[in-house]
């Protein structure tokens, strides 16, 4: 919220936030958790998009393939 104060202090109006930084399951909810909160609790419009696998973890770096099924997120 401290960062949405700043933007807003300069006159944005909007912001996108993405998502997809969190390298398992658990953090991502996380983010698009904190994401929610944040939507509806500021005057701004904020536009969530999710930026997926653009960084590989540790146990996937010699298989990238493997990364993320979406589909535990069900």
């Amino acid at each position: 919220m401290s960062r949405l104060r700043e933007i807003i202090s300069f006159g944005t109006g909007a912001v996108e936030i993405k998502s997809g930084y969190g390298l398992n399951t658990e953090d991502e909810m996380k983010m698009l958790r904190v994401i929610r909160r944040l939507k509806e609790n500021s005057p701004l419009a904020i536009k969530a998009t999710f930026l997926g696998a653009h960084a590989v973890p540790m146990e996937y770096k010699s298989n990238p393939q493997n990364m993320l099924t979406w589909s535990s997120m069900k």
